[in-house]
């Protein structure tokens, strides 16, 4: 049904079963909840955010397939139902994503530049190759799939 299950050289189908990433999810969840001082582990919060984004991306899945599907059927009001669910759950997931420097856009570039000492050369060369990892990841999600699937916050 539309992007999804598809095989091939950028496949979406899925490799491992999701409801073990919830399952390992929802370990972390209950482990912050019993003491919420993990999250001040860096490494612990990133697995945290790493971990949330994939469940959240799993569930786009769910949610994407149930949005294509009204809009087959001619069901106008679910397809805006469904379409405004999608649009909170993507803010709920930036907003997830933004408490971690991993996944922040702006650090990631920003980080680049730093690597290169005040060499402007080194730094527009590092920059550039930043900004095109990300921009050719998403160059070739519209390419093959006609849309744009992100990880990154946009901060």
């Amino acid at each position: 049904m539309g992007l999804t299950n598809r095989t091939g050289h950028h496949g979406t189908a899925l490799f491992y079963d999701p409801a073990q990433v919830t399952m390992a999810w929802n370990y972390l969840l209950n482990a912050t909840i019993l003491s919420p001082g993990l999250l001040d582990i860096p490494t612990f919060h990133n697995d945290m955010v790493d971990i949330t984004r994939q469940v959240f991306a799993n569930t786009f899945i769910t949610l994407y397939n149930e949005l294509v599907g009204s809009w087959g059927s001619g069901n106008i009001t679910q397809t805006q139902t469904t379409g405004l669910t999608l649009i909170d759950f993507l803010t709920d997931l930036d907003t997830v994503l933004a408490t971690d420097q991993t996944f922040i856009l702006g650090q990631w570039i920003s980080d680049a530049i730093r690597w290169s000492d005040s060499n402007d050369t080194y730094s527009s060369f590092l920059e550039y190759n930043a900004r095109n990892q990300v921009c050719i990841s998403f160059s070739l999600v519209l390419r093959v799939d006609n849309t744009v699937g992100s990880n990154w916050t946009n901060q």
